[in-house]
């Protein structure tokens, strides 16, 4: 109830909307009512490296939605450039994207093989 009250009065605070939707997503499971939040208070505070991370991390871990969670932790680095939680998630990011299969080595062509090609060129 409290909370509630609280949340009324920094409706067009992005810390307290930060907080809130922590609260919906941790305590309630409320993923969609703690995105909606979040996407409240970066609109209210486009500039809020709180906001815009906590938004990241939740389309990150929540809804698997990797460019966007890049996206947003970016936007929080320009905000705010030493930002650590934006620092160290986007290195986690990075750090957890799929790569591609590493390449095989070249063959070797052996030096009998490269023998008889130059003997039959000649």
């Amino acid at each position: 109830m409290l909370f509630k009250h609280a949340a009324a009065l920094g409706a067009d605070d992005a810390r307290m909307l930060s907080n809130h939707a922590l609260l919906l997503k941790s305590g309630l499971g409320d993923v969609a009512g703690a995105e909606a939040l979040l996407e409240r208070a970066v609109a209210v505070q486009p500039g809020s490296a709180l906001a815009l991370s906590n938004l990241a991390v939740l389309q990150q871990n929540s809804r698997r939605d990797m460019p966007r969670a890049e996206q947003l932790f970016t936007r929080a680095l320009e905000a705010q450039p030493d930002w650590v939680p934006a620092l160290c998630n986007l290195a986690l990011l990075h750090h957890e994207a799929p790569r591609p299969p590493p390449r095989p080595p070249p063959r070797r062509r052996s030096r009998r093989a490269l023998s008889g090609a130059r003997g039959a060129g000649a």
